[in-house]
């Protein structure tokens, strides 16, 4: 490698720290007025997210205040993909007092992370999962396509593949599989902000067909999936997650360079799942031979195959009916007890 390369790097990199450094001190001061006027003692905050610096900042705000700052897991399946193995400095256990992760795969990756700074607590799978297969505002439709196609531009995490490679899959799936089936499709959109000044080539390529129905609105996946027969979907995400809980047939498509299962996730799915790897060579072949099977004979199949598996998923992940909730409310009431208990002891020493 140059040195001049390695030079320009270094200098790239201080000197975005020392951006990041100073929206830190900013946004201090911004938590600080927002609080001030709820005009109320805060002993707690709870929080799902906190992406970049300003936001993150909240966790630096509540260590000078002396505030317990809670977060938990945001997107359930960050654990089923190989990417997230290596993204220790993006962990919410960097920042906070308690993380609350729904299964021990992840608690054990955050364990590793050498950065970390939270007490991490396993809490089970939340209820929700499990009850969001009794909502729908659909009354019928055969396959569900829900497309994990998320454009990073330049500001976001970069995968393995490019923009222009992730949408080629997409556009590849509906000329050569979804358009030439028999059957009819509803494409569920990812809900996103456009990073580019052109049309979305994959929203062009779905005008061209019949049998496939377009579902742009900001709708959650738990409000529409009921109804649907047969889900396919793709990449180790939480919508992959969120599906699992469904007992409904899922084609999983396993995408090598984008989100691909982990090794041991792999392992224990693929008796759930209809599994289809794209690397294989007929791969186009293969599903559209599935696909052309129908939902009522893949629903028989799953049925017969792949339901009574259900459990191997369960024990995966740790997944209980009850309880989540529970544990959760009694280890935030806890800590914040032992909390006071300190600020009583430390202001005993001062007097």
């Amino acid at each position: 490698i140059p040195k001049v390369f390695i030079k320009g790097l270094k200098e790239i990199i201080i000197k975005k720290i020392k951006f990041f450094l100073i929206q830190n001190q900013i946004s201090i001061e911004y938590w600080e007025r927002v609080f001030h006027k709820k005009n109320r003692k805060i002993i707690g905050i709870l929080s799902n997210i906190t992406v970049h610096p300003a936001s993150r900042s909240l966790y630096s705000y509540c260590l000078i205040k002396n505030i317990p700052f809670f977060i938990f897991q945001h997107g359930a399946g960050l654990e089923l993909t190989k990417v997230n193995e290596t993204r220790y400095y993006l962990c919410e256990s960097t920042f906070s007092d308690i993380f609350f992760v729904y299964n021990k795969i992840w608690k054990k990756f955050n364990l590793k992370n050498k950065f970390k700074v939270s007490k991490i607590v396993n809490v089970g799978v939340p209820r929700e999962y499990q009850e969001c297969k009794k909502v729908s505002f659909f009354r019928n439709s055969d396959f569900l396509y829900v497309s994990t196609l998320i454009y990073a531009g330049n500001i976001k995490f970069a995968e393995n593949d490019t923009d222009n490679e992730m949408a080629n899959f997409e556009i590849n799936l509906i000329k050569k599989v979804l358009s030439k089936n028999k059957n009819n499709f509803m494409y569920k959109y990812y809900p996103q902000i456009n990073l580019y000044t052109d049309k979305d080539p994959v929203l062009d390529e779905l005008k061209k067909y019949k049998n496939i129905k377009l579902y742009k609105k900001n709708l959650n996946l738990m409000q529409m999936c009921s109804k649907y027969k047969v889900i396919i979907t793709s990449r180790g995400t939480s919508t992959l997650f969120w599906c699992l809980w469904l007992d409904k047939p899922i084609i999983f498509i396993d995408l090598p360079n984008s989100k691909p299962l982990r090794k041991e996730t792999k392992k224990a799915l693929e008796s759930y799942l209809f599994y289809f790897n794209y690397s294989d060579k007929d791969f186009y072949i293969k599903l559209n031979k599935f696909l052309s099977k129908g939902t009522e004979q893949i629903l028989s199949l799953f049925k017969k195959e792949k339901l009574k598996n259900k459990h191997i998923v369960e024990k995966y992940f740790q997944y209980y009916k009850k309880g989540a909730g529970e544990k959760t409310a009694e280890h935030i009431i806890g800590y914040i007890n032992e909390n006071k208990q300190i600020k009583n002891q430390e202001s005993m020493k001062v007097v």
